[in-house]
């Protein structure tokens, strides 16, 4: 194995480990990311609801493929930032009317 080197410009010895010096004399622990960082899901029952709903809405009974595409759309409205099931659902609607379009 090859040793790898550190850029010690971007890293002291003398820093103990979870600093939040990330760069040398920068330190972002008085930054606000409450308006960028939404707390963990626990419950993601609002997701199978709308993944459901959709499903039933578009006939699709027994198809894993398309019910894997569904929940591949919602996952990434998820990770988009929604948590409401109604909103999930709209959004959802809006993006494949938008794809029947093109």
């Amino acid at each position: 194995m090859r040793k790898i080197l550190v850029n010690e410009d971007y890293l002291d010895m003398g820093t103990p480990a979870g600093s939040s010096v990330l760069l040398k004399g920068v330190v972002f622990d008085n930054i606000s990311t409450s308006q960028w960082v939404h707390p963990p899901l626990r419950d993601f029952s609002f997701i199978k609801y709308a993944l459901k709903t959709l499903c039933r809405e578009s006939g699709i009974v027994r198809d894993r493929k398309a019910t894997v595409e569904v929940a591949a759309l919602l996952m990434a409205l998820v990770k988009e930032g929604v948590h409401c099931e109604a909103e999930l659902v709209d959004r959802a609607r809006q993006r494949w009317s938008a794809a029947k379009v093109h």
